[in-house]
């Protein structure tokens, strides 16, 4: 009977062998088709990076253009104010050389 369990005993071990030899199989099998994916998963995450990093490079470019364009902003309403300073004293210098012409905005040489 010490035999037959001895033998019952082998037959249980050899089927576990088998199982976690199974299990070592499907766990690499397993492992071989996750790998790719991983790789694939690890390519996306550096594309993720690279993107954030661009779209940041984007805002800090339309932030310098803001500040250019305030600049320009802030530039041509000082010479806009300037000539609108300006304006009187041209209208005045315009007026007295119309008169001194004759009044018809002609220069004395192209009245000859």
């Amino acid at each position: 009977v010490e035999e037959e369990k001895t033998e019952e005993e082998d037959v249980v071990e050899e089927k576990r062998g088998d199982a976690g030899e199974d299990n070592n199989v499907l766990v690499l099998e397993v492992m071989a088709r996750a790998k790719p994916l991983m790789a694939a998963a690890g390519r996306a995450e550096t594309e993720a990076y690279a993107a954030e990093a661009a779209v940041e490079a984007a805002w800090a470019a339309m932030k310098d253009a803001e500040a250019a364009l305030a600049a320009f902003e802030d530039h041509t309403v000082v010479m806009l104010r300037q000539a609108e300073a300006r304006l009187p004293a041209a209208l005045e210098a315009f007026a007295a050389m119309q008169q001194r012409s004759g009044g018809g905005g002609r220069t004395s040489a192209a009245a000859g």
